[in-house]
């Protein structure tokens, strides 16, 4: 169930005020645009990283203001807002990578690169998703990385290669320091599907995705980003 339903968070919306420390209402505000989002209430996810992001702002925290702004890209994302999103994210990314964040790079370049193959960019999308793919690889949070780059193969007809990499893991991950946007992964997944289907049935694509399931992230990694051939597989 998500934390704005518990208890907990209404007590701490109750205490957190216009008093309490910048910081602390950011983490609450957070909360909020993580709660909202599961919800499916984008704009008011939306509302709350805003909020979050000026928070920080005026803390003087330039690295929760570029984070929070890389929420702000994701829930746009999220409420189909592509453009908006790509926006989002470039700054978050650009501004992270200037002040060498320690930490919160591999999942807001995650999000730009799912932005970028949903809407079709040939530029950057590749790249950025090797990117995110190396980063998150420790954490075990490749599948947003990887969908990207199934999409941008699907998008250059290569649709095999693709299919086989249309897997999608939902576990958490072992650290989330930024939400989640499964139903953003769940778009790429089907938009491959579908990209797939126009040339293909379903018979070979269902053999295809059961290959990939079997796949190592090794093998994974050589097939989506090294142009690894795909003899020996089904």
């Amino acid at each position: 169930m998500c934390p704005r339903l518990s208890g907990r968070l209404r007590e701490a919306e109750e205490l957190v005020t216009d008093a309490t420390a910048l910081r602390k209402q950011a983490a609450l505000a957070a909360t909020q645009g993580e709660c909202y989002g599961r919800l499916g209430e984008n704009e008011l996810s939306i509302a709350a990283f805003r909020r979050q992001g000026g928070l920080y702002r005026r803390a003087g925290a330039e690295l929760g203001e570029y984070l929070a702004l890389g929420n702000v890209g994701s829930a746009q994302l999220e409420a189909g807002e592509i453009d908006a999103a790509i926006e989002s994210l470039r700054k978050a990314v650009d501004g992270l990578r200037r002040i060498n964040a320690p930490y919160g790079q591999g999942f807001r370049v995650s999000m730009l690169s799912i932005a970028l193959a949903l809407r079709g960019d040939a530029v950057d999308t590749f790249a950025l998703a090797r990117e995110a793919f190396d980063q998150l690889r420790a954490l075990s949070a490749t599948s947003g990385p990887v969908l990207a780059a199934a999409l941008d193969h699907a998008r250059r007809n290569d649709l095999r290669r693709a299919v086989l990499l249309r897997r999608l893991r939902t576990q958490p991950a072992k650290k989330t320091p930024a939400p989640v946007c499964l139903p953003v992964l769940l778009q790429v997944h089907h938009r491959v599907r579908d990209r797939a289907l126009v040339e293909h049935s379903a018979a070979a694509i269902e053999t295809w995705l059961r290959a990939g399931e079997r796949l190592t992230e090794a093998q994974v990694a050589a097939i989506a980003f090294d142009d690894a051939q795909l003899d020996g597989l089904p």
